[in-house]
């Protein structure tokens, strides 16, 4: 199914099959096609979604917005940005606008659509997840272009204008201004937030860049306690081994 022109050789024999993938739930295309590339992950997911329905998108949606295991959370953040919400039955949309992660994403696809949607209905959470893909776009293009044009901003964290402004227009409508908003951010959207975290440190506003710095502090104590968890439950899994002397 996925041996298309976008991939290898390789790659393409390590993809399931279409039958394969059509027979998976809702949570393990969310876990798997984030990390495919985009052109292969649109085609699943259009041809998945073709074959379930209304029901698909349900199930898809709520799979998207269920807290994902530690290694999943990249692949399902990046799948929001791949999803083809122009074709969700509206109904669908409808009952996800008051999710707090895919909320928004639901509220604005209506709002593209010409219908209605009450800001009060979406969550904060869920606009701030929002709000962060679309600031990990504006930085992305303003590295890209900064490095076409042999820009070189230095080894340390840089600040795109770009990304500051984008920030600041964010902040205008968010309560409390840019310093909630980054928080906000870095709550909802912990793994986009972490690519984010060394250029928003560098705003001008101390309060901002104090923000982005706790939050991003926080985060890496919150990586490393998950990690050690891990480790420690890995270790405790063991079969231990018999250390006491042979006795003949």
């Amino acid at each position: 199914m996925l041996g298309t022109a976008e991939l290898d050789e390789k790659e393409a024999a390590s993809f399931p099959t279409q039958d394969e993938v059509l027979s998976w739930d809702a949570g393990q295309l969310a876990d798997a096609a984030g990390n495919w590339p985009e052109a292969a992950a649109r085609r699943v997911l259009r041809d998945w979604l073709a074959a379930r329905g209304a029901v698909g998108w349900e199930t898809l949606l709520s799979a998207l917005s269920a807290p994902p295991s530690g290694d999943s959370a990249p692949a399902r953040r990046h799948l929001l940005r791949l999803l083809d919400l122009d074709a969700a039955p509206v109904e669908v949309l409808r009952g996800a606008v008051s999710d707090r992660v895919v909320g928004a994403f639901a509220g604005q696809a209506l709002r593209l659509r010409g219908l209605p949607v009450d800001d009060a209905d979406v969550p904060a959470a869920a606009r701030a997840v929002l709000l962060a893909e679309e600031l990990e776009e504006v930085s992305r293009a303003a590295f890209l272009a900064h490095r076409m044009t042999a820009a070189d901003p230095g080894s340390g964290p840089w600040l795109p204008p770009e990304l500051q402004a984008a920030v600041d227009h964010a902040a205008d409508g968010w309560p409390g201004g840019a310093a909630a908003l980054v928080t906000a951010i870095a709550d909802a959207a912990p793994d986009t937030f972490a690519l984010l975290a060394g250029a928003l440190s560098q705003h001008p506003d101390p309060a901002v860049a104090h923000a982005a710095r706790r939050a991003r502090q926080e985060g890496q104590a919150a990586v490393t306690a998950r990690y050690r968890k891990k480790k420690a439950r890995s270790r405790s899994a063991r079969p231990r081994r018999h250390s006491g002397r042979r006795h003949r």
